[in-house]
């Protein structure tokens, strides 16, 4: 009996997993407004490359990132920059947090 209720949580388990979106070792890139931003999730680490509109250069900030259930929360390096954007992983993407709006698609390998 208790491999049969241990089976079927391993199961369930499994499937319920199934349904994330991956992010380690993705590449995701800012679309709409967000379109000069573009985010490199690695194991425990992400980059944040922010290219200005006017010249093109291109800032990176560097973050820890923390997921809960199906939200990314980001502890950046530096103590003086914050991150107050929380994004939500769905299948179409990664949404923001307070608006809901779709920022961020998974770039094409």
């Amino acid at each position: 009996m208790k491999n049969v209720i241990f089976s079927i949580t391993l199961l369930l388990a499994l499937i319920s997993c199934s349904k994330s979106v991956p992010i380690k070792n993705t590449k995701w890139n800012g679309i709409d407004d967000e379109y000069n931003k573009s985010i490199l999730f690695c194991d425990s680490t992400c980059e944040i490359y922010i290219s200005s509109r006017t010249t093109g250069h291109t800032d990176t900030l560097t973050s820890y990132y923390k997921i809960t259930y199906d939200t990314i929360s980001f502890v950046p390096f530096n103590e003086y920059v914050s991150i107050n954007s929380k994004l939500i992983i769905t299948k179409q993407g990664l949404k923001e947090s307070k608006s809901g709006k779709l920022i961020f698609k998974q770039s094409e390998k």
